[in-house]
């Protein structure tokens, strides 16, 4: 988990974070499909994606590589998460790495709300009928 400041293990909700996957193939292998999840200390499930189709690649990975998913504005509040990752053939026939729950990280909430999940919104009120009225 990167920060704005590196890598960290914490985090504030809305700020921007990266998930880096340092990669290395002893030898050429087609460009595997990544996947991350993400989940909360209480074990269910939070979100979960792959590179299929996201990430522009060459068609083979040989050597050393980062591969980064950027969150731009980090829905989570206030808790403990977990990252957990995969390295899958491009087929998704073979696995090659899963690493779970490799990657535990604290969010602090600088947002209203309780739950697991940031949503943002916005409160408002129009008045539809006065005393007067």
């Amino acid at each position: 988990v990167v920060g704005a400041h590196g890598p960290t293990d914490r985090v504030a909700s809305g700020e921007p974070v990266a998930i880096e996957l340092d990669v290395a193939a002893a030898t050429p292998v087609a460009m595997p499909h990544f996947g991350i999840d993400i989940h909360a200390a209480a074990g269910f499930h939070v979100f979960g994606t792959t590179s299929q189709g996201g990430l522009v690649a060459p068609r083979e990975l040989d050597g050393e590589a980062t591969v980064t998913f950027r969150i731009p504005r980090l829905p989570l509040l206030e808790g403990r998460f977990a990252v957990s990752a995969t390295a899958r053939s491009a087929d998704g026939s073979e696995t090659y790495h899963h690493l779970d729950l490799c990657r535990p990280f604290s969010v602090f909430q600088q947002a209203t709300g309780v739950g697991p999940v940031l949503v943002e919104g916005e409160w408002g009120l129009q008045l539809t009928r006065t005393p007067d009225s």
